[in-house]
């Protein structure tokens, strides 16, 4: 029952001295390293008073609870004095020169902003003549973290936006960051390409304006790499990464793209063995956009006009009509009479799937010809552009039905490139939403 007394689950003899067990908390060993003290600041939420334990200490709302000033904690630890130290270089003994203090953030310690404050000695090879200075193992080289903040971070960004992972450790999206970028290069080193042969190459957008960057995925679903960009640069951006971890970029056989034109030319020039395809999900995309502006330019000349125009259809006409409910299907019957030329737009956006259920590529070839003169005669200059688009890659269509490449490989990805970027929310720049995607879908081999 609530406010009855439990035995204490640890038996006497597992309780250690308070400054041990926080050396054991901190992973470090006793022997080598001691606590010299905590300095604390209890920020607004102050001490709960013993003389009515019920008593509020404060007050907040859900817009207030975020603001709340939990205070910091810095744990003062200290390398013990008298231990032997030899050199790394000659193996002889070392002196101490002087002690050198450095705080580094930590993960948080009973919900307060919480760093260690580390004194190691710097040390004298009379013998090399150098100044060493000693490591704490709990600090990141060249870092000013810990490897218990690391761990947690990276732990938390598995799954919580970029924010989240911020707030919950109390610490900076610059740390955060840093910990993943320094964790994405050392899982980049391990990498392993050696059964690469299909590379799927997507662009997605990044931040404002016409920023995008470049992503890349093997025939696993794998992410392989991601660079800044989505030109012929891009493309070669790529393949000097593979040339860069010891990959014969002759070996790729084929590479699903969309249909960007510097994306082709940079195909053919640094993956000139490879066969360039163009999936079901990149080709029907792209007819449902010409549709989607054809929508939009029938339904502003409409209501120019003073007609009537058919209103929420967006979505009823991307839908396929095998997939349109009961309330999609009333939508199409008022399309068909307010708008006939989306309606016929609609009905061509719908003949193009067939493209895909042909038996063989010159049933293809065949279908795709009948289909872009019936575009041709209806006039819908929306689908008109988009269908000698498609006529001018045709051949590298028809190699779908060479080498049919699952369509959820490039749809799995892109929708996933989307998800990571809203979770990247407090991130500024692309390399970071890159290592995001890399640490989630990359299936990187890490290390603490």
């Amino acid at each position: 029952m609530i406010g009855e007394s439990v035995d204490n689950p640890v038996a006497p003899s597992d309780v250690l001295p308070a400054d041990i067990a926080i050396l054991h908390l901190l992973r470090l060993d006793p022997d080598r390293w001691q606590v010299d003290g905590i300095s604390v600041d209890q920020g607004q939420l102050g001490t709960f008073p013993d003389s009515d334990p019920d008593a509020p200490v404060l007050e907040f709302s859900s817009d207030t609870v975020r603001s709340i000033d939990l205070g910091w904690a810095v744990i003062h630890v200290s390398m013990r004095h008298g231990l032997r130290h030899e050199c790394g270089k000659c193996g002889g003994p070392m002196q101490v020169n002087k002690w050198v203090k450095n705080t580094y953030s930590s993960s948080p310690l009973c919900l307060s902003e919480t760093f260690v404050s580390v004194s190691v000695p710097q040390l004298h090879c009379p013998e090399c003549g150098g100044y060493p200075k000693a490591r704490c193992p709990l600090v990141v080289r060249d870092h000013t973290y810990t490897r218990l903040l690391k761990l947690g971070v990276m732990q938390t960004l598995s799954q919580e936006t970029v924010k989240a992972t911020s707030e919950a450790h109390r610490v900076g999206p610059w740390i955060v960051g840093d910990i993943l970028a320094g964790s994405i290069e050392e899982g980049k080193g391990r990498q392993d390409l050696s059964g690469v042969d299909t590379l799927y190459i997507d662009e997605i957008q990044f931040g404002h304006g016409q920023d995008y960057v470049t992503m890349v995925a093997d025939q696993d679903h794998r992410m392989i790499c991601g660079v800044k960009g989505n030109d012929m640069k891009s493309v070669e951006d790529v393949a000097d990464y593979l040339e860069s971890k010891d990959f014969d970029t002759s070996r790729i056989k084929w590479v699903c793209s969309d249909m960007s034109v510097p994306y082709k030319a940079g195909i053919r020039k640094r993956f000139g063995k490879a066969k360039q395809i163009l999936d079901k999900f990149h080709l029907t995309k792209l007819v449902n956009t010409a549709l989607d502006y054809a929508r939009k330019r029938t339904n502003r000349e409409l209501k120019k006009m003073g007609l009537e125009f058919p209103k929420k259809v967006k979505y009823t006409v991307l839908f396929r009509a095998e997939n349109q409910d009961e309330r999609h299907r009333a939508r199409m019957e008022q399309i068909r009479m307010l708008n006939p030329e989306l309606a016929q737009a609609f009905d061509l956006k719908e003949e193009f799937a067939g493209f895909f259920e042909c038996g063989d590529k010159h049933e293809a070839r065949s279908f795709f010809m009948r289909w872009y003169n019936r575009v041709r005669g209806s006039g819908i200059p929306e689908l008109m552009d988009a269908s000698r688009r498609l006529l001018k890659r045709l051949n590298e269509m028809l190699r779908w039905f060479d080498h049919r490449i699952s369509n959820g490989v490039a749809e799995g990805m892109n929708n996933t490139y989307k998800k990571i970027k809203s979770a990247a929310y407090g991130f500024r720049n692309a390399g970071n939403f890159i290592d995001l995607c890399l640490y989630r879908k990359g299936r990187l081999d890490l290390s603490l």
